[in-house]
C-alpha cells in the first residue's frame, strides 16, 4: 500500500503561484493528472491495481519499482474518490537496499525509462536542494515540507477550484517521500 503521509486537518491557504505537478513520464508513458484512467496504467504496465478504504477514504493504486541514480525506489499511481477513475496523484519514495516490494508491484526497468517529473524533484534530494526547486514551503509539518497551489478554473461555464498539493517527506536529510494531489471540485 501507498504510505501514509500525514497532511495537516487544515491546510494553510495556498502559497505557490503556478500548478507544481500536474503531470508526469512513467517510462514511456505520459500521465496527466485527473486525465489518465488509472486502467490504462494498469494496462500499460501489466499490473495489479489495489484498493483501500470507501466513500471518501476510498484509494486504487497501481505500484511499480525500479533502481535510478539514487538507489532503489517504489512508486505508487493513485486514484483517490475524488478523481473517479483518473489518476489523481502519486507517492514515490525511497526503498532501503534489502526492502524487497510486494509481488503485485511490477518492476520499471531501467530499459523502460524511469520517472521524470516536470520539475526536478526527486527521492534522495536534500533540504537546500528542494527549496532550490520549490522555494519556500507552504508549510511545514513535522519532517514535510507541504506546497501548496489553487486556483479559480471555468469548465463549461462552471467555476471550480484547482488544487495541487505536494508533500516532501524527510528521514536522515534527504527525501524519502513524494506524495502529490490534484483536484479539481466545484
Amino acid at each position: 500500500e501507498p504510505p501514509k503521509i500525514d497532511w495537516p486537518e487544515k491546510l494553510p491557504p495556498a502559497s505557490v503561484p503556478k500548478e507544481i505537478i500536474g503531470r508526469l513520464q512513467v517510462g514511456k508513458m505520459p500521465i496527466i493528472l485527473e486525465e489518465t484512467k488509472l486502467e490504462s496504467a494498469k494496462n500499460h504496465f501489466e499490473g495489479t491495481i489495489g484498493y483501500r478504504g470507501d466513500a471518501g477514504e476510498a484509494r486504487g493504486w497501481l505500484c511499480l519499482y525500479g533502481t535510478g541514480a539514487n538507489g532503489p525506489w517504489i512508486l505508487w499511481l493513485n486514484s483517490y474518490e475524488i478523481n473517479g477513475a483518473t489518476i489523481g496523484g502519486l507517492d514515490w519514495m525511497r526503498l532501503a537496499p534489502n526492502e524487497v516490494p510486494d509481488t503485485r508491484c511490477r518492476l520499471l526497468r531501467k530499459t523502460d525509462g524511469g520517472i521524470e517529473l516536470p520539475i526536478a524533484l526527486h527521492p534522495g534530494m536534500t533540504e537546500a536542494q528542494v527549496r532550490r526547486v520549490l522555494g519556500e514551503p507552504t508549510a511545514v509539518v513535522g519532517s514535510a515540507f507541504i506546497y501548496r497551489h489553487d486556483h479559480p478554473e471555468t469548465v463549461n461555464a462552471l467555476q471550480y477550484d484547482a488544487m495541487n498539493n505536494v508533500a516532501v517527506v524527510f528521514r536522515g536529510g534527504r527525501v524519502w517521500a513524494i506524495e502529490v494531489t490534484k483536484s479539481t471540485v466545484n
